[in-house]
């Protein structure tokens, strides 16, 4: 099987777009300034005075990653805005965050959820221990 040289010229454009997207996304995850640590804690998101069921999913020394759960309701979160974040941990004890929203797409394919980064504000010393504590 024959293969055209504007085939071959494709996949090589293809893939160095490839490449460069990947090589990005590692620069971005090398600035990060903390480890991430995976998780699955039921929230709730307060943000202007209304109230969101979401996930932490992940969680830093500094801020959390978030997805909102599906809703009737839509609220359009803007990056820069405080938001609370409330979770109760397995011990039954209740956890506040005031937090700054840093970033936040809808969650393809549909746009029924959000995802967004959060930074904790001023992080209790709870928070940390959190941290820690987590595997």
């Amino acid at each position: 099987m024959k293969i055209g040289r504007k085939y071959i010229r494709i996949f090589q454009i293809k893939f160095f777009l490839d490449f460069e997207c990947l090589s990005d996304k590692i620069k971005i995850m090398e600035a990060r300034r903390s480890e991430r640590k995976i998780v699955s804690i039921p929230a709730e998101v307060i943000y202007n005075h209304k109230r969101c069921a979401s996930f932490i999913e992940n969680i830093s020394e500094h801020g959390l990653y978030l997805v909102t759960a599906p809703s009737d309701t839509s609220i359009e979160f803007t990056p820069e805005s405080p938001v609370e974040v409330k979770f109760e941990l397995p011990e039954g004890k209740k956890v506040t965050l005031n937090c700054i929203i840093k970033w936040t797409y809808k969650t393809p394919p549909h746009g029924i959820t959000e995802s967004m980064g959060v930074e904790v504000i001023d992080p209790p010393p709870l928070f940390k221990e959190i941290f820690r504590s987590i595997n």
